[in-house]
């Protein structure tokens, strides 16, 4: 699986190839590309790609580097948060998700994706076993 946009530079010919064959190309992210490239990666998508999809997964820095494990450490939190913000600027059509896993306050980020004006989607935690 892994983050997409770690290969940005792949991510934009792919998606620019895309549009030129009429898809409209959709963007999965955990929304840590511009705090890894250094710069505002959102602005670079633009017209390249028509949606993104963001895995937030909790409305709160401190739980969200427990559950994910970024390497940023809590500061990984308010990156994805902005990083919502300048897709909706850039892309305009933005959905943040979060995993249904327990313990996670799944209001409080549909509160958060409202504050941002974007759309919210709950994936639904499945265990296996």
């Amino acid at each position: 699986y892994g983050e997409p946009t770690e290969r940005l530079d792949v991510v934009k010919t792919v998606a620019a190839w895309l549009k030129a064959q009429g898809a409209r190309v959709r963007l999965d992210t955990n929304g840590l590309g511009s705090l890894v490239a250094g710069r505002d990666i959102a602005a670079e998508l633009a017209g390249l790609v028509d949606a993104v999809s963001v895995s937030i997964n909790t409305a709160d820095a401190r739980q969200y580097a427990e559950l994910c494990r970024p390497r940023f450490g809590e500061a990984a939190h308010s990156a994805v948060v902005d990083f919502v913000k300048r897709a909706k600027e850039s892309i305009g059509d933005v959905t943040v998700t979060v995993v249904s896993l327990p313990g996670v306050d799944v209001e409080a980020v549909r509160r958060l994706a409202d504050g941002l004006g974007v759309k919210f989607r709950v994936r639904q935690y499945v265990e296996h076993g």
